[in-house]
């Protein structure tokens, strides 16, 4: 019986995740969509923001890292995986990686498709 409510409990824990991922992927389409009409020049911006969050490990907010995938998720991807590159080469400096466990490593984009179809954990 343990392992059936087990099951369940992870059951239940993966539809809420995937109720959070939909809603927060809705929210910023919405606002990459009010963006491209209103003022496109602003997504590069978006793009640029990000990668300068990233290589200076600064922290940024969930909802830039999902505008910017959504704004352009290649361009969003390749500093996704420049990101765990760098990070990740021999020597790993401790302060950078804990930035990354706690910035990167827990953010539910992870979960997403990538161009290649896979989910981004497994690209990366």
């Amino acid at each position: 019986m343990g392992a059936t409510e087990s099951r369940e409990k992870l059951t239940e824990r993966a539809k809420e995740t995937k109720l959070t991922l939909d809603a927060q992927i809705q929210k910023q389409t919405e606002r990459v969509t009010a963006m491209k009409s209103t003022n496109p020049e602003m997504l590069p911006l978006l793009i640029d923001n990000l990668r300068y969050s990233v290589e200076s490990q600064s922290n940024f907010s969930d909802d830039t890292l999902f505008a910017a995938w959504i704004a352009d998720q290649q361009q969003c991807e390749q500093i996704l995986v420049n990101c765990f590159e760098n990070v990740l080469k021999p020597p790993i400096d401790r302060h950078v990686y804990e930035w990354f466990k706690s910035t990167i490593l827990t953010s539910p984009i992870l979960l997403l498709k990538s161009l290649r179809g896979q989910h981004l954990y497994d690209v990366l």
